[in-house]
Formats: C-alpha cells, sequence, structure tokens
C-alpha cells in the first residue's frame, strides 16, 4: 500500500510539475547527477550541488550564476532561493517536512541516484516537460556508443578492462550496476573475465593479479568533490606501495587511467559522452573538441 500511495504522488507530481512548462520555473538540483541531467537538457538552475568537473561543461560565467548550495543543507540559504522546483534525491518524511518549510511554494522531486541513468534521466525530464528531448538525446547516444563499439570492431580490438576504487586496504571493482560500466559495456568493452561482471567485487592487496586487463580506470568518490579529486593522488600512493602493483601487465604497459572527473559514476547524456570521447582517445586514438552542455534555454527554464 505504502509503494502504490508513493507511486500515485510521484505520478501527480511530474504532471503537476510538467505543467508549469509555460512560465520560468527557478530549479534548484540537490545532487550533481541531477545537476548534469538539467545541463543535458539545456536548463540551468539557479542552484545546486556542484561538482568539481562543471567546467567541463559550462563556461564561467554561465558556472558563476549557479548557486553552490551548502552540504548539509543551508536552511537560510534555501529559503533565500525561492525554488518552484526542488530536484531531489528520494527523502525521508523528516527531509520532506523540512525542505517544505524552506520551499513552501515548491514542488519537491524525490529522484533515486543509483539506478539505471537512463530512467533517472527520463524522470527528471518529464519532470521540467522535456522528455522528447531526453528520449532525442537517449537515442543521439545510443548512435554514438554504437559508433564506437563498431569502430572498435573495425580495429580488431576487444579490450576487456575494469573500472575501480581504491580503498585504503582493498580495491572495490565496479559490476555494471554501476552506471559508469554500463556505458563501457555500451562501447563494447568488456568485462576482464577475472571478476564477476554482475555485481561490485571487493580484492585485496594480496590478490591485485586478477585486475590484470587490457586497460584499468580508477575513480574517485561518486560525488567528485575536491576532496575526492586530491584522493587520487593518494590512490597512486596507495598503490605504488603495493608489492604486486608494479608486476602487472596492465600497470608496465601504463593502461591505468586515474579518471579524477566525477561524470564517470555521475552519469547523464553530457557524462556518457565524454566517457566515449575519452574511449575513443585511449583505444582509436581520436580527438573530438571538448563538449560543452547545448545552448541553455531562454530564462532558466521555459
Amino acid at each position: 500500500m505504502i509503494w502504490r500511495l508513493q507511486s500515485v504522488l510521484q505520478f501527480l507530481l511530474l504532471v503537476s510539475i510538467s505543467l508549469l512548462g509555460s512560465t520560468e520555473t527557478r530549479v534548484v538540483a540537490f545532487h550533481p547527477v541531477f545537476l548534469q541531467d538539467l545541463l543535458s537538457l539545456g536548463v540551468i538552475p539557479v542552484a545546486g550541488h556542484k561538482s568539481v568537473d562543471l567546467a567541463r561543461f559550462l563556461d564561467p560565467e554561465q558556472l558563476a550564476g549557479i548557486t553552490n548550495l551548502a552540504m548539509p543543507t543551508n536552511p537560510e540559504q534555501l529559503a533565500k532561493i525561492h525554488a518552484d522546483l526542488l530536484i531531489t534525491p528520494k527523502l525521508s518524511p523528516f527531509e520532506f517536512g523540512l525542505y517544505r518549510q524552506l520551499a513552501p511554494i515548491a514542488q519537491i522531486g524525490g529522484f533515486s541516484t543509483a539506478y539505471d541513468w537512463r530512467k533517472r534521466h527520463r524522470e527528471v525530464a518529464a519532470a521540467i516537460g522535456m522528455i522528447e528531448r531526453a528520449e532525442s538525446e537517449l537515442r543521439e547516444y545510443d548512435r554514438r556508443a554504437a559508433e564506437v563499439r563498431a569502430e572498435l570492431t573495425r580495429a580488431g580490438l576487444h579490450p576487456q578492462v575494469l573500472m575501480a576504487y581504491v580503498h585504503e586496504d582493498r580495491i572495490s571493482v565496479f559490476g555494471r550496476t554501476t552506471n559508469g560500466v554500463r556505458v563501457l559495456e555500451d562501447a563494447g568493452l568488456q568485462h576482464c573475465q577475472a571478476t564477476d561482471p554482475a555485481h561490485t567485487v571487493v580484492v585485496s592487496y594480496e590478490r591485485l593479479r586478477v585486475l590484470d586487463c587490457d586497460a584499468l580506470f580508477i575513480v574517485p568518490a561518486a560525488y567528485a568533490s575536491q576532496a575526492a579529486v586530491d584522493a587520487i593522488a593518494h590512490q597512486i600512493e596507495l598503490l605504488n606501495r603495493q608489492p604486486l602493483w608494479g608486476s602487472l601487465q596492465v600497470v608496465r604497459q601504463h593502461h591505468v587511467y586515474f579518471e579524477d572527473k566525477g561524470y564517470w559514476q555521475n552519469t547523464s547524456p553530457l557524462g556518457a559522452d565524454m566517457v566515449l570521447q575519452e574511449i575513443e582517445e585511449i583505444f582509436l586514438h581520436k580527438h573530438r573538441p571538448a563538449l560543452h552542455a547545448p545552448a541553455p534555454l531562454d530564462g532558466n527554464t521555459r
């Protein structure tokens, strides 16, 4: 019964927000991945949780126009924004009540940050009445992924790769439940057979040999805060201390890539295209001009 009620409320939210399409809407994004979803749709929110790699998508003036939300939420800051729409992760009843007090006229949309990025992007797009544009973006992504996959095949390349995060005493190897891994597989890269492709696998430093594949992508934490990016240097130091690390073929051939960009996990159409671009550069030695967000719509969103 609770699940059905939540589904009905979510449906009513999407319908009511989509009706705002004829007026300017002040949108706030409460997670870096929601901010990327909006930018992919050509919508620049008035405020959001900025990740450090947004400069890859926006010029300095556009970036400066987005108020960076404090974490945790600063009640006074949010109250001053006068938001019409809050794009948030799923909220507890307490959090919902708090946001309602701080933004009494705003619609509040609670979306998951964990599931399939395509589904999330469609839901965010529906919330602002832009589902057709989202479908067009996803079709373009499918075309680009198929193009990269075909080029790898023509080149006779079938790379086996892993995407991982380094901890103090172990390495987490991500499975296809991680959105970044889904993008790699869409492009035709294969999960290294030494680990389970379906789930995240923990590998101790004593078992580093299972990481020996054609390419290894080391990524920061999904939020891509400056602290997470700084942690990349620490990850490199940790790995270099391990006796087995230097013996791996993937290390000796310089095919370990430290990806200090949040879009490897905060996946959106913009971020997914950036990952495809990096795949082309690494395996096909192609270079494309830096990608920026689509031209924003007039106002905040229409």
